[in-house]
């Protein structure tokens, strides 16, 4: 199986979104597996392209955030890890519109 459906759903996702949903300045919802890899990409955890598939890289960048924030590193995606990593981006945009 060539998983063509789930390879067409993620390119159109990844076209039709911009990079991380938002409203105002520094909010962040990360509500897919696209926007779980844009977030880390942004974060400096690179995950590839936001393509929603759950490969090598988008777990290597998951065990890496999960390093940087000293917990277990298991590189699966969990609803605890989006949140996480959602407060990290807003944390991080925040930052950046403070300098």
């Amino acid at each position: 199986k060539n998983q063509y459906d789930e390879k067409l759903a993620a390119a159109y996702a990844r076209h039709a979104r911009p990079a991380v949903a938002a409203s105002g300045a520094h909010a962040a919802i990360i509500d897919d597996l696209p926007d779980l890899q844009r977030a880390l990409n942004e974060l400096g955890h690179p995950s590839g392209e936001p393509d929603g598939m759950m490969g090598p890289q988008t777990a290597g960048a998951i065990a890496a955030f999960q390093r940087f924030a000293g917990l277990g590193e298991t590189g699966k995606d969990s609803a605890m890890l989006r949140s996480l990593v959602q407060t990290a981006l807003r944390v991080r945009r925040a930052v950046q519109v403070a300098a």
